[in-house]
């Protein structure tokens, strides 16, 4: 069966089965009650970029540009999950595994607080189905994000568009190259 790409969806109840992985995990909670739940959120993940393939004899090459086009695509989505569907589906999922997710609800994203650069999310309803991905591919993204300038944070200050976040990464061995003159594509260490 033909799997879908984050990067196609439309707002509908009948998109085509997804094979994602499940990047991050967290609970929504009451301000005042961390044990009131309002709605689980992901952020998933496709493999749109190994769909694109990649050359043996580049492959140092390839995982460079894959991170790119991951920082600049973004074949990433925001989902939720709300009382009472929560409780059949968040037993289901682990933060790092794949999934299939078919019978999905395709929406609008928030106005504020968007996890990821999509002006698309998913809701999960009563006839969603998820399935464990077994056989997957080593080089299925794990993680997505978007770097801003250092220069630039003091500009979100009291925006809600997205959240920003800081995250120290030592993962990385070597520097990024601009292939597409990106400017926010930097050295990390």
């Amino acid at each position: 069966m033909w799997d879908g790409l984050i990067s196609k969806l439309y707002i509908s109840d009948d998109n085509p089965r997804l094979c994602v992985r499940l990047s991050r995990l967290w609970d929504f909670t009451d301000s005042k009650d961390d044990s009131k739940i309002f709605h689980t959120d992901l952020v998933l993940i496709d493999e749109m970029v190994r769909r694109l393939g990649k050359c043996p004899l580049l492959s140092m090459v390839f995982h460079v540009i894959l991170l790119i086009f991951v920082i600049i695509q973004g074949s990433s989505i925001h989902a939720q999950i709300f009382p009472p569907h929560l409780y059949k589906y968040k037993p289901l999922l682990t933060e790092g595994r794949v999934y299939y997710l078919e019978s999905y609800r395709v929406r609008d994203a928030n106005r504020l607080y968007r996890p990821v650069a999509n002006d698309l999310m998913i809701s999960f309803t009563p006839w969603t189905t998820v399935e464990e991905c077994i056989d997957v591919s080593d080089d299925f993204p794990t993680v997505v994000y978007s770097l801003t300038p250092y220069t630039d944070i003091p500009s979100l200050v009291e925006k809600k568009e997205s959240f920003v976040g800081i995250s120290q990464c030592s993962c990385l061995p070597f520097i990024f190259i601009s292939f597409f003159a990106h400017p926010c594509l930097y050295y990390l260490f």
